[in-house]
């Protein structure tokens, strides 16, 4: 059953809105990069961006995933009037 509701388009967006809210992984990139620099594998400046962008991820996804989940009105059944239905009134 859960397969066709990801084929939908509000399916996906809301699967999309699971996604990145589950994508945020600044411990395990802090973790790894903690790791890797005290190991020598990794140059500090490489585990700065990674760092950096695993920030970036933890502020943006949080903020776009309920986004993604909201239902879209259908334009298709709106009921607002245009705004040439506007002025003619």
């Amino acid at each position: 059953m859960w397969l066709g509701l990801a084929y939908t388009a509000a399916g996906l967006l809301r699967w999309v809105g699971i996604a990145l809210m589950s994508s945020t992984q600044l411990p395990l990139v802090l973790a790894i990069t903690a790791l890797a620099t005290s190991a020598g594998r990794m140059s500090p400046a490489i585990a700065d961006d990674l760092v950096g962008g695993a920030v970036l991820s933890l502020l943006i996804f949080p903020i776009l995933a309920p986004r993604m989940r909201r239902p879209r009105p259908n334009p298709a059944t709106s009921t607002s009037l245009s705004m040439r239905e506007l002025s003619a009134a």
